[in-house]
């Protein structure tokens, strides 16, 4: 339904990609800037935690969650948090060496590397009675001096003064691809941060995903966290599709969540889906952008979001109920025409739903010269059926008879009878609704303790009002008080000005 005609081939699609999309968006493992509030919701209130939060209310990531509600549920969270951060700073310091006076990293048996090795060579006694008559001994040479751990905020010593890192830290390095630091210390930061990744995709579907998280970025909206863009990936790895545009919205929709009895959706990822439907409209944007009436006005749905001008509830123009294709060719031009006029969208949708009740009505082979002033006559009178409310049924006629007017000024179809025509055959308006005050509220105005509330010249003012006004006293008398606060006001001016002067 909604997918561009030419689509351009694929071809297209991924010429403009290659054009919009940033680099920084290109990586196949997509990490979320930290000031962007669109996917990145804010970090743990435990301060040496550096994880993504999940519990926004409690500011609290999902393990420190759990955590919390196991020690049952603190009232008290700033104290919880405090002593939270004490244990994950302490489980997180690298221990030192046994050996008094040592300050390198434990490599084994509690012990550094060296005092290891010499506690080997001892032929391992006691370690308790070994610790207690070994001492640390610094190095005699200047140049063999101790060096400290280059690792963020580690006091240890590394194992050599070449080693720019502590036994530990080392280690971890190692395991980690043996990096460069300062791109390991940056990992290290932000492992906590939400990640997603897009190496599971194929090159040109990866492209229209990382179109989407720009797209996202750039109109920061609609906060979407990665699990749920997560999700969407996983949905497009599932589905046969080469591009996210090889389905229209309602088949998506229909794979996230297949309708069950009744055709009730029950379960499925909003987010995720609501991710996928903007990134496709903004694929479709993209490839149509140039000229939007060129692939919008061939279709019997127009999405009026393309051409900005979606109001509420009312974001498609549907052709598709007017069963008469030179009928529906004049509607469609007469909308583009009210459009371009700057009329309102939902106005020109009224004049369509009307329109569309008159398809109804009209054999589904009629000709343009069978809309006679006959066959007017029996819509006008199946409408009074089908509309029974004035004000619709005005409308309704109202809008038949401009179009008619506008079909004949434009000469948009020449072969129309001259009679079909609409005259004044909308029904009037009903009455309008009695003015007078009901009786039990004049009852209450006219009793004398009432009146007796209100000052002597303000009650006769509201008695000659409501008397002579009915409903319509409220407005006249907020009226009158305004202008004579005003006059009040202007004559205070007046005087104090004459005042200074004298």
């Amino acid at each position: 339904m909604n997918t561009p005609r030419t689509r351009a081939g694929s071809d297209g699609l991924l010429a403009k990609l290659m054009e919009t999309v940033r680099p920084e968006f290109r990586a196949e493992v997509f990490c979320p800037p930290r000031d962007s509030p669109v996917f990145f919701p804010g970090e743990c209130r435990i301060p040496a935690c550096p994880t993504t939060l999940t519990m926004g209310r409690l500011k609290l990531c999902r393990t420190h969650h759990h955590r919390w509600a196991a020690a049952g549920r603190p009232a008290d969270l700033d104290g919880w948090s405090a002593q939270e951060d004490a244990r994950l700073r302490e489980r997180r310091q690298v221990s030192a060496c046994r050996v008094s006076g040592c300050n390198r990293a434990r490599a084994a048996h509690g012990l550094c590397h060296r005092h290891a090795s010499r506690w080997n060579h001892a032929g391992r006694p006691l370690l308790e009675s070994w610790l207690g008559r070994t001492l640390y001994q610094p190095p005699r040479k200047p140049w063999s001096a101790e060096r400290t751990c280059d690792f963020p905020d580690c006091p240890r010593w590394t194992d050599s003064t070449d080693a720019p890192l502590c036994h530990t830290h080392h280690n971890r390095w190692r395991k980690h691809g043996r990096p460069t630091l300062d791109t390991w210390y940056d990992d290290l930061a932000h492992r906590g941060d939400p990640k997603i990744r897009l190496d599971q995709v194929t090159p040109a579907l990866r492209l229209e995903f990382q179109f989407g998280l720009q797209h996202r970025l750039d109109e920061g909206l609609r906060f979407t966290p990665a699990r749920d863009v997560r999700r969407a990936v996983t949905w497009a790895c599932e589905a046969p599709i080469t591009s996210l545009l090889d389905w229209d919205e309602s088949t998506w929709r229909d794979h996230v969540a297949p309708p069950g009895p009744g055709r009730k959706r029950h379960g499925h990822n909003v987010v995720a889906f609501r991710f996928i439907a903007d990134t496709r409209f903004a694929l479709e944007h993209l490839l149509i952008a140039d000229d939007p009436w060129a692939d919008q006005y061939p279709r019997d749905v127009w999405d009026l979001r393309h051409f900005a001008l979606a109001e509420g509830e009312t974001r498609y123009l549907r052709f598709g109920p007017i069963a008469q294709l030179w009928l529906r060719e004049l509607v469609k031009r007469r909308c583009r025409w009210r459009i371009s006029t700057n009329i309102s969208v939902k106005t020109v949708a009224q004049s369509l739903r009307s329109l569309a009740h008159l398809s109804a009505h009209l054999p589904a082979h009629a000709a343009p010269a069978d809309l006679t002033r006959a066959r007017i006559e029996t819509w006008l009178a199946a409408l009074a059926v089908d509309y029974p409310d004035v004000f619709t049924r005005r409308a309704t006629v109202n809008s038949l008879g401009r179009f008619l007017a506008n079909a004949r000024a434009h000469d948009w179809q020449p072969v129309l009878p001259r009679d079909a025509i609409i005259y004044n055959d909308a029904p009037p308006p009903p009455p309008a609704k009695p003015r007078w005050i009901s009786e039990h509220l004049m009852r209450q105005m006219e009793n004398p303790e009432n009146l007796a509330l209100i000052s002597t010249p303000l009650r006769l003012d509201l008695e000659v009002l409501v008397k002579g006004c009915g409903n319509e006293a409220t407005g006249l008398l907020v009226d009158q008080l305004v202008a004579k606060r005003v006059d009040q006001a202007l004559e205070s001016r007046c005087r104090r000005s004459l005042s200074s002067s004298g």
